[in-house]
C-alpha cells in the first residue's frame, strides 16, 4: 500500500509540475503587457518550488481529506469579580 500511495503522489507531483511549466512557458511567449521575462519566469518557478511543491503532500491531504474530524468543545467557567465591602 505505501508503494501505491507514493506512486500516486509521484504522478500528482509530475502532473502539477507540468501544469506550472506550461503556464510559465505560455506567459513568456505572450506579446502583450502580461508578458513574463525569463528572469521573472525563473523566479516564479523557484518560488513555487520553495512554497507550493515543498508542501504539496500537505495541501493534497487538506483539500482531499474526506474523513470527518473530531471537534472538541471545552467550556471554561468565568468567575464573576466580587466587589469589596463599601468604605462608609
Amino acid at each position: 500500500m505505501p508503494d501505491t500511495e507514493e506512486a500516486q503522489f509521484a504522478m500528482l507531483l509530475k502532473h502539477k509540475f507540468i501544469l506550472l511549466k506550461d503556464m510559465i512557458l505560455k506567459a513568456t511567449e505572450r506579446t502583450d503587457a502580461a508578458c513574463v521575462t525569463i528572469v521573472q519566469a525563473r523566479k516564479m518557478a523557484q518560488y513555487a518550488h520553495q512554497t507550493y511543491f515543498r508542501h504539496l503532500r500537505l495541501y493534497d491531504f487538506v483539500l482531499k481529506n474526506t474523513k470527518s474530524s473530531e471537534n472538541k468543545h471545552i467550556i471554561v467557567p468565568i468567575a464573576e469579580p466580587t466587589c469589596g465591602k463599601p468604605l462608609d
